[in-house]
């Protein structure tokens, strides 16, 4: 019998990670996704799911999602999401074990699909004396008490952006993003990459990297059933390698940073930037917006809209 397609089981929120995100020294015996999976894990998941698993013909967002991907074998369906478990003792039993000094936000969904259970696990993150890491591509916006609430806890809130989103997705990012910089609050543009072919895209990249404020550039990880590795100049591209035995593999391929600034790169351990939540002077390109019309520069006036149409 085929195993049916289930959405995700509510369960507790416990701390987890993926193997990027764990210091692999001295459990080379142990099985990966195992390592240090509770005791110093740093990363949490209050929704799992993210409604972007509809796009881009089931791979997610334009890049195509690791989590989304990874969740078919489990037969999970990833678009819907679901809220998980509040048992604050629970988490904060994990949070005393973890030896980081931030959690990050969305690891197997997207933490912006129940805002108000985030900010409660975001409270709890903050009276440990953790920073929390927000990650979301802002499908389900929040609402100005929201994001003031976020900004009161010192939530560093990372906002996913590409080239490739659609225009009216894109100034709708922007605008919760400036939104939130305005009230005092940590906001990153997490710009994903790509080597294009096409001159408007690759344009359009650069005056996103030059608009303002902090950026933290992630270079994609494609693969080649993708859509849009058609998009982009493919001799540039290279294996990337696998988080269990760092060996290179021909499922993923990557052009690396387009840009000489802060990047997400080689393992959560390893990174200097630890989703700029380390002292450090954060790299601000002036702003040199030529975009459309200049409609990113009027994004204060836009209303929120359905951006599930990408």
């Amino acid at each position: 019998m085929k195993r049916p397609w289930e959405t995700f089981k509510a369960i507790p929120i416990r701390l987890t990670a993926t193997n990027k995100m764990v210091d692999e020294e001295g459990k080379a015996d142990l099985p990966y996704g195992r390592r240090q999976a509770r005791t110093t894990a740093n990363a949490v998941d209050p929704v799992r799911g993210c409604p972007g698993g509809i796009t881009n013909d089931g791979r997610g967002c334009p890049w195509g999602c690791y989590s989304c991907e990874s969740m078919k074998r489990y037969h999970r369906i990833f678009h819907i999401p679901v809220s998980m478990i509040l048992k604050p003792e629970l988490l904060r039993k994990d949070l005393e074990n973890c030896p980081d000094d931030w959690i990050r936000f969305g690891i197997n969904g997207d933490p912006g699909e129940d805002w108000n259970l985030t900010i409660q696990v975001a409270r709890i993150v903050r009276e440990s004396g953790k920073t929390p890491v927000i990650l979301s591509r802002l499908w389900t916006p929040p609402t100005e008490p929201q994001l003031s609430q976020m900004a009161n806890l010192g939530v560093v809130l990372h906002i996913s952006i590409c080239a490739l989103d659609s225009y009216p997705a894109t100034s709708q990012r922007l605008l919760f993003l400036k939104k939130y910089q305005a009230i005092g609050g940590k906001g990153i543009m997490r710009l994903v990459t790509f080597v294009f072919t096409d001159p408007e895209h690759t344009r359009i990249q650069n005056d996103l990297y030059n608009y303002g404020g902090p950026i933290l550039e992630q270079p994609a990880r494609l693969q080649r059933t993708n859509p849009n590795w058609l998009k982009v100049t493919q001799s540039r591209y290279h294996p990337y390698h696998t988080y269990t035995d760092k060996t290179k593999t021909t499922r993923w391929w990557t052009a690396g940073p387009q840009f000489s600034g802060s990047s997400c790169g080689d393992g959560c351990t390893i990174c200097p930037n630890k989703c700029f939540t380390t002292p450090q002077t954060i790299k601000t390109p002036a702003p040199n917006i030529t975009l459309k019309s200049n409609l990113y520069q009027d994004v204060q006036t836009l209303p929120n809209i359905d951006i599930l149409d990408e």
